[in-house]
């Protein structure tokens, strides 16, 4: 297959990799702030939980703002493990980018090569044809000089 067309499918590749790794990281970043909101309200709860419970809560006024307490803080651990999914996620894709940017880079490396060995080939049948000229102008030359 040609080495250039190798060479734009792996930048192509490249280049959606690049796009899903964007897209991820957008993501972790909607993961993290929504963490953040989350522990924001949750702390700012329990410090009025606390505030409460000095002044005086009945029983199951406790047991109410508690549970409630419970529910925020399992869906701060939620948001934080699904910010490790998406951290998970993010760095298995910019493996896959570092992969399909070392693949690009040998292709164009090769696309060089190639390219090299192609001027070479065609300067060395330049220079052939060249000294086949010359040496049938030379042979017409020395022809027409005897006698």
């Amino acid at each position: 297959m040609n080495v250039a067309v190798l060479r734009r499918y792996h930048a192509q590749l490249e280049d959606m990799l690049r796009a899903q790794l964007a897209e991820l990281e957008a993501a972790l970043r909607c993961a993290a702030e929504a963490h953040r909101h989350l522990q924001a309200a949750a702390e700012r709860e329990i410090a009025r939980y606390l505030d409460d419970a000095h002044k005086g809560l009945t029983a199951d006024e406790a047991a109410t703002r508690y549970a409630e307490l419970e529910v925020q803080a399992q869906a701060a651990a939620t948001a934080a493990e699904a910010i490790d999914a998406v951290r998970r996620r993010w760095e298995h894709k910019r493996a896959e980018v570092v992969d399909a940017a070392r693949e690009r880079r040998k292709m164009e490396i090769l696309e060089k090569r190639d390219a090299r060995r192609r001027r070479y080939a065609e300067a060395r049948a330049e220079q052939r044809a060249a000294d086949e000229a010359a040496g049938r102008s030379y042979a017409a030359r020395g022809l027409k000089r005897q006698p």
